[in-house]
């Protein structure tokens, strides 16, 4: 390879082969001994087209339904991502609806504060148990020892439909 290209490389070696992946261009370089060959991988070459790694929990959920203030439901993540989160809830949920949702953060802040992570999105899948929301707006809010997970307040200013 040539010294002028500064590419940062992942190498994976598998039996005699050695794959090296550029991180910013989809080419991979396979080296067999002496010789050397390129091969251009397409674009989406894995099944997985999530751009965020999701990480399986199984939380406390509660949501209100952002245009109907009095709608509230409850339920249990399946996963969650800094984009999405999929969760079982107590009713089938419309795709599009705004929601508000808020989950028991189970690791405390300094060995000792309990957190909670407030989110809002949109409904973007739900069939008569799974609902997944894209997340717009997520922040962690510090709460009191001993009460569960508050239901999210909704301002007047998001009520945006």
């Amino acid at each position: 390879m040539p010294e002028a290209l500064s590419v940062q490389y992942s190498t994976l070696t598998i039996t005699n082969l050695t794959f090296h992946m550029t991180l910013r261009a989809p080419i991979v370089v396979v080296m067999e001994r002496a010789s050397e060959r390129r091969i251009w991988l397409p674009r989406d070459a894995s099944p997985e087209r999530r751009a965020t790694n999701r990480f399986p929990m199984t939380l406390e959920v509660r949501y209100v339904v952002r245009c109907a203030p009095a709608e509230t439901g409850s339920g249990r993540t399946i996963d969650l991502s800094s984009s999405g989160l999929s969760f079982v809830a107590d009713r089938p949920l419309l795709i599009g609806q705004k929601l508000d949702v808020s989950i028991d953060w189970p690791v405390l802040l300094n060995g000792g504060v309990q957190l909670q992570l407030m989110m809002s999105g949109s409904v973007v899948r739900s069939n008569e148990s799974v609902t997944a929301l894209q997340i717009e707006r997520h922040e962690f809010k510090t709460r009191r020892g001993g009460v569960k997970a508050a239901l999210p307040e909704t301002k007047k200013e998001e009520l945006e439909c």
